[in-house]
């Protein structure tokens, strides 16, 4: 199996103990990693930590300066995605299988029920939640995010080298590549998840219901994660095989947690590991790296509105094809030509966006 991440500078560290953790866990498989910078300057020390490297602009995305530009960091490493993946299917082809993770995933044990379901599977997700919320605080705090995050947290994807698994990552690749946005207020749109909610159905998608995979702050309030003397994790009783830690930069994880979780959860125990390995690594650092196309070439730093008028005004496309090469100023000429231009109240987040990432 080759198992992929995808990240900007900022979390590589978060990337490099995903890999670490996969090397302890599942050591037979390969690993590779996607990053979404101009160079590989940023992997300074860290490199020793990815098997294979390869830049987002390295993977056989069309007009890649126009496609990276219309995108804000978050949005642009999901919706490289399923490019990524056909990548990989040809950048390994003895390989069968294939699943992506996202990079604050930590793994603590072997994917046997993955790996045992994958050769009568091609495409395989997993549900943000596998039982139903029983209270008006979990309705509220955990069902609304995912009726707005999208059922399936793509975070995890699994795949079996095989012409359904080719026309999915196809279909699915020509929707991230014109609409992987975090526009859920004006468009319904949640970067990469919503489309594979759409492809159910379309494809034969596999849906693993393994608690033991991808628990998050999204879904604790009904997985009871215990452990054992020798430190080994349990989640409703099977073995955990991976956590998804997503929102802990903010701490609007621990939110959750503590609104979920009494103080002796192993949760916590296993956050405050998860954080230690961070900063091992220089996390803290990492973070405060600015994105390499957050600027223009001439250096200064590309404004939002600037990016939401380049993607929903044909007119930039067409007139501005070298969008780095210009600036602010260029683009909102551009602006004030248009009679329709886009608006940050469109942008907002509030409260339910500490969503299921």
């Amino acid at each position: 199996m080759v198992i992929g991440t995808i990240c900007a500078a900022n979390h590589l560290p978060k990337a490099a103990c995903l890999a670490s953790s996969l090397k302890a866990t599942q050591p037979k498989h390969e690993f590779a990693l996607c990053l979404v910078e101009r160079d590989r300057s940023a992997l300074c020390s860290i490199e020793g930590a990815f098997p294979e490297i390869i830049l987002a602009s390295e993977i056989g995305i069309p007009n890649f300066s126009s496609f990276v530009f219309r995108h804000e960091r978050y949005e642009a490493c999901c919706a490289v995605k399923a490019q990524f993946m056909l990548w990989a299917m040809e950048r390994f082809p003895d390989e069968q299988d294939f699943l992506y993770l996202d990079p604050d995933v930590m793994a603590y044990s072997s994917f046997e029920e993955l790996e045992a379901v994958l050769p009568s599977s091609q495409i395989v997700v997993t549900p943000h939640q596998l039982h139903d919320e029983n209270s008006e605080i979990g309705i509220r705090e955990n069902t609304f995010r995912t009726l707005i995050a999208g059922t399936f947290n793509l975070g995890f994807l699994a795949l079996r080298r095989s012409q359904a698994a080719a026309d999915f990552l196809c279909w699915w690749n020509s929707k991230l590549q014109a609409l992987c946005y975090m526009e859920w207020r004006t468009r319904g749109l949640f970067v990469d998840q919503k489309w594979a909610l759409l492809g159910l159905s379309f494809f034969d998608m596999s849906i693993l219901r393994e608690p033991g995979y991808n628990v998050a702050n999204w879904n604790v309030s009904q997985r009871h994660v215990t452990s054992d003397p020798s430190n080994h994790y349990f989640v409703n009783g099977k073995p955990l095989r991976f956590f998804h830690f997503s929102n802990i930069d903010s701490d609007r994880d621990l939110y959750f947690f503590k609104r979920f979780l009494d103080c002796s959860s192993p949760v916590f125990s296993l956050r405050e590991e998860y954080l230690q390995a961070l900063d091992s690594l220089g996390a803290r650092e990492f973070y405060k790296t600015p994105w390499s196309y957050g600027q223009f070439l001439s250096g200064d730093p590309i404004n939002l509105e600037t990016r939401l008028v380049y993607r929903s005004n044909p007119k930039s496309l067409d007139r501005l094809p070298e969008p780095f090469a210009e600036s602010n100023s260029r683009f909102y000429a551009v602006m004030a030509e248009s009679p329709r231009t886009p608006s940050r109240a469109g942008r907002k987040t509030g409260h339910l966006l500490s969503m299921n990432r």
